[in-house]
């Protein structure tokens, strides 16, 4: 990580405290770390534990357990370079997935607009809710075999679609969309405060993708970014995935990975 890259630390409140609202509905930093739960996604991606050192992410504390049991979530740490990326292995923990964390220069990711064709790049607001919301499900369809996630559960359109109504105090939103020939083709939104601009759901349609969408997307957003004020654009994706391979030939580079570790109940007591 370059001295002038975020720490660790920045990006991840900023992730947390941006999505609030989308796909997290809870965050709480208590002793210990910060716990984050989603009232209508139940998987480990937005309802976890981040332990902020490494004796804290040895083993789930309790008390932490009994709220995801409450929730009726499975209980879960994301563990960071904050946690030294540790666990207790034990019966039934498992890494249920890896994040790639990547941040880019937003300066030269902003390059100037490329002739695009027919291709069309604009934001959307509520007006467009419904055709954002459904260019979204088909880009997260799993149809492609790169795409690392397969099919999301509609937990994640609810919350995506819910989001328009939701605003962050200090944060700006910003929903974008690709449209060919005037057909939505693809979508992203991004969340800039301050130096930091975070990047989410960048989707193109399944028969759209390798066409250059995605790439006028990204230059897109970091133009706005750019006009935000915001110095370094972050992003997440499947860690070790062709995604990841592609974010960086952008010019995005690796900082740290994470891991959601799913704790077996009798692996917290």
């Amino acid at each position: 990580m370059s001295v002038s890259d975020p720490t660790v630390g920045e990006l991840l409140v900023f992730h947390f405290e941006c999505l609030q609202g989308m796909y997290f509905s809870d965050y709480r930093q208590i002793e210990g770390g910060a716990l984050l739960f989603s009232d209508a996604i139940k998987d480990p991606y937005y309802n976890f534990f981040a332990p902020s050192s490494l004796d804290v992410a040895a083993a789930l504390p309790a008390a932490i357990e009994e709220e995801f049991v409450r929730r009726g979530r499975q209980p879960a740490l994301y563990l960071t370079p904050q946690a030294g990326q540790a666990y207790a292995a034990g019966a039934g923990n498992e890494v249920w997935a890896r994040d790639a964390w990547l941040v880019g220069d937003t300066a030269a990711l902003a390059a100037p607009e490329a002739g695009e064709g027919n291709l069309r790049l604009r934001t959307v607001g509520r007006e467009d809710r419904e055709i954002y919301v459904a260019t979204f499900t088909a880009a997260y369809s799993g149809d492609d075999p790169d795409d690392p996630y397969g099919d999301l559960d509609s937990a994640y359109a609810e919350s995506l679609g819910a989001s328009f109504d939701n605003t962050v105090a200090g944060y700006r939103k910003h929903y974008v969309m690709a449209t060919l020939d005037e057909q939505p083709v693809g979508v992203a939104a991004m969340f800039t405060a301050g130096s930091i601009a975070g990047v989410y759901g960048v989707g193109t349609l399944p028969a759209q993708r390798r066409a250059g969408i995605g790439s006028a997307i990204m230059r897109y957003l970091a133009r706005i970014a750019d006009t935000d004020g915001a110095t370094h654009l972050m992003l997440q994706t499947e860690a070790g995935s062709a995604v990841q391979r592609w974010y960086e030939n952008l010019g995005y580079h690796h900082v740290f990975d994470a891991s959601y570790v799913t704790v077996a109940p009798e692996a917290g007591a």
